[in-house]
């Protein structure tokens, strides 16, 4: 759920443009960590082979592109809307056109409802693993690029529709703060309001069946001796990814499910009290996207030094990386396989499995 949408029936004029500058300042924030925080999640796995030969990565490099272009979209409405309430220019009609060619709109239009429906797309994908996870051992990075190739394909060509049944929209009609509820053909943006909401919660649904298949394989790998070694390592990793991922998805429930119920089952009885937090809501909704940077780098050893290394400019090899994630000292010895540090030798008790 966009900002705009939150915020066009409480921010209709001037004075409440001004009143409200500091959520816009907020959203300037919020676009300043999102923006630098996605390019290390992106970066250091398209710049280091090993992370990038891993499917699940590369989801959640899509994942981070589209988190990186909402940060351009809160970092310039934040930054340009308020050079507008300071000038005075704020309310200065201009077309629907126009509104959607703001760098804003322009960003949030392909990446707000793209952001929710690519965690449907995760969810899914952690399904298949849990569910066949046999057959997607054997799935090449093919199928993850073709996942979500096929997921922005398919937000392509819901916005090149919306764009077209807004262009006879051309005279103008609205203040040039633009909101992107107002930039968009109404019809479509109701249907875009309710495809990310959809998106949201069946994705929280498959979830739920994901945590549940994945305690029961859980179970049923640990006591099969059929399974080779490598096979079971690397389940083990996937499942390690899938529980990373369902953090992401509590997330998810907690900052973006959570405000919408509340608004829905409680503005009916408060009336109009509730509009003044209402444009808070997308504050904490960006919180969600926020945590994913420090979920990732937390949780997922690999990709944390993935992207410290991404940071020196230092790529990583599998036989580095693979050591890294298994020692103690792991980030030094990575780092000791690029520098002119004379080789250190690990002893066999400070090695530990993650």
């Amino acid at each position: 759920m966009t900002i705009d949408q939150l915020n066009s029936t409480n921010l209709s004029s001037e004075s409440n443009f001004a009143e409200n500058a500091h959520l816009f300042w907020i959203y300037f924030c919020q676009g300043l960590f999102l923006m630098p925080a996605n390019v290390l999640i992106f970066g250091s796995i398209a710049f280091h082979e090993p992370l990038r030969q891993r499917k699940e990565y590369i989801i959640i490099a899509g994942r981070a592109l589209v988190d990186m272009g909402e940060g351009f979209g809160l970092f310039t409405a934040g930054l340009i809307r308020n050079i507008y309430i300071i000038d005075g220019t704020a309310e200065k009609l201009v077309s629907r056109i126009n509104c959607l060619l703001k760098p804003w709109n322009f960003a949030f239009a392909w990446t707000d409802p793209l952001s929710h429906i690519i965690l449907l797309t995760i969810s899914i994908d952690r399904f298949m693993t849990v569910k066949f996870p046999l057959k997607y051992y054997t799935l090449t990075t093919r199928y993850a690029y073709s996942l979500v190739g096929g997921t922005y394909i398919f937000m392509a060509i819901n916005v090149i529709a919306g764009v077209i049944v807004t262009l006879p929209y051309n005279y103008p009609e609205l203040e040039q703060i633009c909101f992107t509820e107002s930039a968009f053909q109404s019809n479509y943006y109701l249907y875009y309001s309710w495809l990310s909401v959809t998106a949201d919660f069946l994705s929280i649904l498959i979830y739920a069946v994901v945590v549940y298949l994945s305690v029961k394989l859980t179970k049923l790998s640990a006591s099969d001796q059929r399974i080779p070694a490598l096979q079971k390592k690397a389940m083990n990793a996937q499942r390690k990814v899938t529980r990373t991922l369902g953090i992401c998805s509590i997330c998810t429930f907690v900052f973006n499910c959570v405000p919408l119920m509340v608004k829905i089952l409680v503005q009916p009885y408060v009336g109009g009290a509730i509009d003044l937090l209402i444009p808070y809501t997308y504050v904490i909704n960006q919180l969600n996207p926020m945590s994913n940077f420090f979920i990732y780098t937390l949780r997922q050893r690999d990709l944390r030094i993935g992207v410290k290394n991404f940071v020196k400019c230092k790529r990583l090899t599998e036989s580095a990386l693979q050591m890294a994630s298994t020692s103690a000292v792991g980030v030094d010895i990575a780092s000791r396989q690029f520098g002119s540090i004379n080789s250190v030798s690990v002893k066999p008790q400070i090695v530990r499995k993650i």
